[in-house]
């Protein structure tokens, strides 16, 4: 197991998140982000929510994925998950970096007991939380460079980055890339078919038949569509906040 945890670490310390993690260059793996950004203006003093952070006290949740170079995460962090937790969510991806010479700030959220993937996350929720994560950044001055805000779901072809996550998207079609082949196939897609109780081994109706894969053997994984080759799952982005250093929302 420490050896699946150090090979995942090496993999995405070497990427860059969210695109090119999840495209994983050409191999047939996820596209990138889809969408482009759209702002919105929001005071801080008009969020609910953010009326709420003096009451709430953050447990500084984790993400399943984090890359926040340069950041102070736990204050970033218990900025965010209050608002997350008011609006019903939980955070999958929290990825800061730079796009097309921009900082960019990408959450990606769900609900927390969906076994669809991006069920329940709609525009105007993304909207409404990439609104109020903003405003309560904005007050708190944790981020100094300018940055544009990114809320989305993590899309149709979402990542599995837990034990938990292979539970709860059971029946899902996904495609598992593992360290050591199996029949000779180092990839395997198909329909999840469970979790051993122990959590040691995944269950997958793969084409080369039903197969249990250790789990300390996946390098990595993610849900697939059953949809005509060259189209694009669909991600639900937000409508965002572009913020610049010392002025109000554009």
């Amino acid at each position: 197991m420490v050896a699946l945890f150090e090979r995942r670490e090496q993999y995405l310390n070497s990427a860059e998140p969210l695109d090119k993690f999840r495209a994983a260059n050409s191999d047939g793996w996820s596209d990138s982000l889809m969408g482009g950004p759209f702002f919105f203006s929001q005071p801080a003093f008009l969020s609910p929510v953010f009326l709420l952070l003096s009451s709430l006290r953050s447990s500084v949740m984790p993400f399943a994925f984090e890359r926040l170079k340069t950041l102070d995460r736990d204050r970033l962090v218990s900025l965010i998950e209050p608002v997350l937790r008011a609006h019903g969510v939980v955070g999958v991806e929290l990825i800061w970096k730079r796009d097309d010479g921009s900082h960019v700030l990408y959450v990606t959220i769900e609900r927390p007991d969906a076994t669809e993937p991006a069920a329940g996350v709609t525009l105007d929720l993304c909207s409404e939380v990439s609104r109020d994560i903003s405003a309560a950044l904005d007050v708190a001055d944790v981020i100094k460079a300018a940055y544009r805000l990114d809320v989305g779901s993590p899309g149709l072809d979402r990542t599995l980055y837990s034990i938990d996550d292979f539970r709860r998207f059971k029946g899902s079609v996904a495609k598992i890339k593992m360290s050591e082949p199996i029949d000779g196939e180092f990839t395997l897609r198909g329909p999840l078919s469970g979790v051993s109780e122990d959590g040691t081994e995944i269950a997958i109706d793969a084409d080369i038949g039903s197969t249990n894969v250790s789990y300390a053997l996946i390098e990595r994984a993610q849900l697939v569509l059953d949809m005509p080759k060259g189209e694009r799952s669909v991600k639900n982005r937000n409508p965002g906040h572009r913020r610049r250093k010392g002025a109000a929302a554009k």
